[in-house]
């Protein structure tokens, strides 16, 4: 390479640089202007939810069953909206209002990944 091709290489690399550096420093700085938003409440009142329960502890719930995302899981939603994986049971009452007694298990890890492991005692339909 000449001299010449080197030089202007230089500047092509220079200006390049110096161009993206004038982009760049003007991201990030606002307008200046503040804006102020407003905070609307909801138009739904919250609805309470049923505080966790300590592990080990013999439960009663009542909800309905439903297949989970994988076979062989089955979850139970209370009316609450917490959902527990219900844990020994093979063919439960799907889709219909049951009481379900059992042992609340946090520390068992499944498959599932759907619920608060509960392990089964009794299903009643309601």
């Amino acid at each position: 390479m000449t001299g010449q091709t080197i030089h202007r290489r230089h500047h092509t690399v220079v200006a390049a640089i110096i161009a993206e550096l004038v982009i760049l420093s003007g991201c990030g700085h606002g307008s200046g202007t503040s804006t102020t938003t407003s905070t609307v409440a909801p138009s739904v009142a919250p609805t309470a939810v049923a505080p966790p329960s300590a592990p080990g502890q013999s439960v009663t719930l009542r909800g309905i069953i439903h297949a989970g995302p994988l076979p062989g899981c089955n979850v139970l939603i209370t009316q609450h909206g917490t959902h527990y994986l219900l844990l020994d049971t093979t063919n439960p009452p799907r889709n219909i209002l049951v009481t379900v007694s059992g042992i609340l298990e946090p520390s068992l890890i499944s498959y599932c990944n759907n619920g608060q492991p509960l392990r089964v005692q009794r299903v009643t339909p309601l």
